[in-house]
């Protein structure tokens, strides 16, 4: 499996894998069962490029899987997963870290990456802990989606409270930083209302997929001001574009919370569970996050807010919308491995795999 960009590119090879036998081929994808033993490698054609999915079948597949790397890039692995740079230091490619979900929704997160040298070659490889208990079906890395480059804030700022809250437009819109925020400020007489907006290339996703969770995950940056309430939830929006936001858009979201999370004031990576209706499997789902007073129509008594990162920002930082599903076509199916080589190149994507979307800033 080739994955490039421009002239970077990343060859990823099996390891002990036979593509020898018999493809199945149904529409845009084609399995070859037994790949490994106990295990099929599916391969699909997508809008993007190739995604592959590896289907350990009962508790005698491997559980380390471990594939070959030929790249003209350094790789690196770090805390969040492994970096592909180029000799200047840009990165290029970034791979996040696999987790795993067995049937009963028990969660093994931040699976590494191993990096070993074999000869002349890299060989990258993750394993699937031993967990007293596992009950098979089991997911690692299930599909992982990041935002268009269309995600920021909109900004309205004014008196009185009910005029901020229902204005028809925003005073600022800003989708071409690394930063957005989120905040329902007073600061007497004026208040302030920043709302902040996501859309997830989650239309490829089969059609007759059953999903069975769904979170939403960023990075806060910074906080300012002073908080009296630090929650905030996660709504279904409409805004126009998944490529930019206008002032137009602010009001283009809904007042029906899909998932909420206190997220303190402390910084780093937060986890908002979503409500699976809340995803799109025919085209972008579109978020946008508001403050509990925003969303409760409750005028703030502090100034505190969030800085949040968006898809400008390093590959680490960037938001991203986790999902995970099953395809009822195939219900023996018991490990969809995407094995995070659908990595989130900056600017496009290309591959398969974790089902990455991080595509060009658009005007």
């Amino acid at each position: 499996m080739r994955i490039a960009q421009g002239r970077d590119y990343i060859v990823y090879r099996l390891i002990g894998g036979s593509l020898t036998s018999p493809a199945a081929v149904r529409g845009h994808e084609v399995l070859f069962t037994e790949a490994l033993p106990q295990t099929d490698v599916r391969y699909a054609v997508t809008p993007r490029g190739m995604k592959e999915r590896i289907l350990l079948k009962s508790p005698l597949a491997a559980t380390t899987i471990s594939y070959g790397v030929e790249t003209n890039l350094s790789v690196t692995a770090q805390a969040e997963g492994l970096v592909f740079r180029r000799p200047s230091g840009e990165p290029v490619f970034f791979v996040p870290n696999a987790f795993a979900v067995d049937a009963q929704g028990r969660r093994a997160p931040n699976l590494p990456y191993a990096l070993t040298t074999v000869g002349d070659r890299t060989q990258v490889s993750v394993t699937l802990p031993a967990l007293t208990g596992l009950v098979y079906p089991v997911e690692i890395d299930p599909p992982t989606f990041t935002s268009f480059s269309g995600d920021g804030y909109i900004w309205q700022n004014g008196s009185p409270w009910t005029a901020v809250r229902g204005a028809t437009s925003g005073g600022l819109a800003d989708y071409q930083n690394t930063l957005g925020d989120v905040s329902s400020t007073y600061n007497g007489p004026d208040y302030t209302i920043e709302r902040m907006f996501f859309a997830f290339d989650t239309g490829e996703i089969p059609d007759s997929a059953t999903l069975s969770s769904a979170q939403l995950k960023f990075t806060a940056a910074s906080t300012y001001g002073t908080f009296t309430n630090t929650r905030v939830h996660a709504v279904q929006s409409t805004q126009a574009s998944v490529w930019k936001l206008t002032t137009t858009d602010y009001p283009a979201l809904e007042a029906v919370s899909q998932g909420s999370l206190d997220i303190g004031t402390t910084l780093g990576l937060k986890t908002l569970p979503l409500n699976t209706s809340v995803v799109n499997v025919f085209g972008p789902t579109k978020l946008a996050l508001r403050t509990d007073q925003d969303l409760s129509n409750v005028p703030p008594t502090s100034n505190g807010g969030w800085s949040i990162y968006t898809s400008e920002s390093t590959p680490a930082n960037q938001p991203v919308l986790e999902i995970t599903y099953t395809d009822i076509p195939d219900p023996s199916a018991v490990l969809a491995n995407e094995q995070g080589l659908g990595v989130q190149p900056n600017g496009n994507y290309y591959g398969s795999g974790n089902e990455s979307a991080n595509l060009l800033n658009g005007n």
